[in-house]
């Protein structure tokens, strides 16, 4: 495994240039950075514990996020799968 460190990125070109001498390695795996003193776990997993819920709730609570996502995309969406389908994409 390749151990990259530490390495600040200020702007866009950087990003690609890393990017591509990354993928030259043939490596198939990028992290995002985040704050050293943060466990690694995800957002719902740190939300859930700020608002105090079980961890347990976890699945239900992101099928009922995934859910309402899917019920309220087409108000965000350029065009909808009805859209799409009229238009002859499938």
């Amino acid at each position: 495994m390749l151990n990259a460190g530490k390495r600040s990125i200020t702007c866009v070109k950087e990003f690609f240039q890393a990017h591509d001498k990354f993928m030259d390695k043939k490596e198939t795996w990028i992290f995002r950075g985040q704050k050293s003193d943060w466990s690694l776990e995800t957002k719902l997993e740190r939300e859930i514990k700020r608002f105090n819920l079980k961890i347990k709730d976890a699945p239900k609570i992101e099928a009922g996020l995934l859910r309402r996502f899917k019920r309220q995309s087409h108000h965000y969406l350029a065009r909808t799968w009805i859209d799409a389908f009229c238009h002859g994409d499938f």
